[in-house]
């Protein structure tokens, strides 16, 4: 499963088949509503990798069985699955990795092997590149509630990938951390205040206006939060739209690796660390 939908009613992701039964999109609702969403023409295998806040709107990509050549999609009821195309007409593999509550605006990344851009997408305008910094390459893994705000990375000369956000066509490099190196930026909340994501390879990270792009585990500590003894937290995939609550996954060599979920608090609150789940970890970056 790699999507909820904000209401909680409603996951995707990809099932595997068996006996010669290609992968696909799934979506799943509770008992007896998994629906296999197929895939498009000319692509044998699909994937969901997000959904919207009531579950009607899916996104994801589908692709060959080589991951060589993908369109980004948009699955409805109404409509099916429906590519959403290319940045460029050199380009052969596109992914939609985000959409935003409303259903309104779909991000992703659009490339041909040497050009790679990230992209929003809605129905009026079609698919926009987002360039990144320089005109490098740039990839967008995550939206606001609202489509207002994008984030994703963009790679710059001499300092790997950064984490940027793209706001109103205008272009926010958040950098990277000094002591780990890259930033990639997969969640932001609804006023692009507080932008979580993987910094170096191993460990989530979280990026304020006030604070720059910190451990996520540093951030928590501060705030007088911390998560079982041994744990390391590994990479911050989502942030809820007022950008106290986190998730994503981490490890330790009591648990293995797991799914967190953590709070800050408000003022005079409580501090909730909300468990542990089983996750299996995937990485989308080309």
């Amino acid at each position: 499963m790699f999507g909820v939908s904000g209401d909680g009613s409603t996951v995707v992701g990809v099932a595997a088949g068996g006996n010669g039964v290609p992968v696909r999109a799934f979506r799943y609702s509770g008992v007896g509503t998994f629906l296999s969403l197929g895939t498009l023409s000319g692509y044998v295998i699909s994937e969901a990798h997000g959904v919207n806040v009531d579950g009607s709107i899916i996104v994801g990509q589908a692709r060959d069985a080589n991951y060589f050549t993908s369109s980004a999609f948009r699955w409805t009821e109404a409509g099916g699955m429906q590519s959403l195309g290319f940045t460029r007409p050199s380009h052969f593999y596109s992914d939609a990795t985000a959409v935003s509550r409303d259903g309104s605006s779909i991000v992703g990344f659009s490339y041909d092997g040497t050009t790679t851009d990230a992209f929003i997408w809605n129905e009026v305008t079609g698919m926009t590149a987002l360039h990144g910094l320089n005109g490098r390459r740039a990839h967008a893994y995550g939206v606001n509630g609202t489509g207002t705000i994008v984030v994703g990375t963009a790679d710059f000369v001499g300092s790997g990938s950064r984490g940027v956000l793209w706001q109103n066509g205008d272009l926010l490099d958040l950098g990277v951390n000094l002591s780990v190196g890259s930033f990639f930026a997969t969640g932001v909340s609804d006023d692009g205040a507080v932008v979580v994501g993987q910094v170096g390879a191993t460990w989530a990270g979280i990026w304020t206006p006030t604070t720059g792009i910190l451990m996520l585990g540093d951030y928590l500590a501060a705030h007088g939060v911390s998560g079982p003894v041994g744990w390391q937290f590994q990479n911050a995939t989502a942030v809820s739209a007022d950008g106290r609550t986190i998730a994503g996954w981490g490890y330790s060599v009591a648990t293995g690796t797991q799914g967190f979920v953590v709070t800050i608090p408000a003022p005079a609150s409580l501090i909730a660390f909300v468990g542990v789940f089983a996750s299996i970890r995937r990485t989308r970056r080309s």
